[in-house]
């Protein structure tokens, strides 16, 4: 990930428009929610919010770039909070009751698995009841354009060695979905919608509507985070 802080200038010229997905989602959105982003990166999605004019009451960003929070900060969206977050570690943010939360383009960052349970742990657990969580998972072994960036295949389970916008290379994991329905049974999480959108093929991405079925336990988020 400390590729998107070296590289933040050429990674947000190229992440600027709108997800043609988003426009399905707009569906689940109201304005004046409480919402968390989660990977915001340079706030396009805030932008695409503002556009539509589902204005949020408040919008949270995290993100692990500050070269991006910086860009996403200069918004001119007085009603938002940035923080720098780690999403490698046991992330706090003080906050909770979200309406909803949004995870898009991130969970490929998260090579180890147990990274990407503690996420839906913690969505689980800051997510009001019957608040929603929408996020992809980034299908780029089934993709001939995004398939061709891979140099090669790691030892560690789904994790490839790609080619970044031709200066680079990063690593990215191959989220199954299998784990994923995995989370959503282990922390009360239910399906509400799943599509393929984006890219030429509008395949690129696979998004996960999914609604909190949890009343928060601070006590179980407490014991959580030991």
């Amino acid at each position: 990930m400390d590729l998107y802080t070296k590289f933040a200038h050429d990674f947000s010229k190229t992440r600027r428009s709108q997800w043609k997905g988003w426009e399905r989602i707009t569906n689940n959105i109201n304005s004046h929610q409480l919402i968390l982003d989660v990977g915001c990166g340079n706030g396009r999605f805030l932008n695409f919010l503002i556009s539509k004019n589902l204005n949020p009451s408040l919008y949270v960003g995290i993100d692990y770039s500050v070269p991006l929070l910086n860009e996403a900060k200069a918004i001119p969206f007085k009603n938002s909070l940035f923080s720098n977050v780690d999403l490698r570690e046991k992330w706090e943010i003080g906050m909770k009751d979200f309406d909803l939360v949004v995870c898009f383009g991130v969970l490929h960052h998260l090579l180890d698995e147990q990274h990407r349970k503690y996420l839906f742990q913690k969505i689980s657990t800051i997510t009001k009841k019957s608040g929603l969580f929408i996020f992809t998972i980034w299908k780029f072994i089934d993709d001939n354009r995004e398939r061709r960036k891979i140099v090669s295949k790691l030892e560690r389970k789904n994790n490839y060695i790609m080619k970044f916008s031709n200066i680079a290379l990063r690593e990215c994991h191959d989220v199954q979905e299998d784990e994923i329905y995995g989370y959503f049974r282990e922390f009360n999480l239910e399906v509400v919608e799943e599509f393929y959108a984006d890219g030429k093929s509008n395949r690129l991405n696979k998004y996960f509507v999914v609604k909190n079925k949890n009343v928060y336990d601070p006590k179980a988020d407490k014991r959580h985070n030991q």
